[in-house]
């Protein structure tokens, strides 16, 4: 996922072994793929209802975004 470097703050990464590191972490080794929840959750191994939450978490950060119409 491309970085912004002049609004980048680490902070507002999710910390480190968290669900969200996790799917941020996928998801920057294969910026050219979308993936459903579904899909997050085997080829990571994190319970399906948490990939949902922390997916509307990070769009709410502005980290991530949904596939477009």
């Amino acid at each position: 996922m491309p970085v912004d470097f002049e609004t980048y703050h680490p902070t507002e990464l999710p910390g480190e072994n968290t669900n969200g590191r996790l799917i941020l972490e996928f998801l920057a080794r294969n910026p050219e793929l979308g993936f459903r929840p579904s899909e997050l959750c085997e080829e990571l191994d994190v319970p399906e209802g948490s990939v949902g939450t922390t997916l509307r978490r990070l769009e709410q950060r502005g980290l991530v975004r949904p596939k477009g119409p």
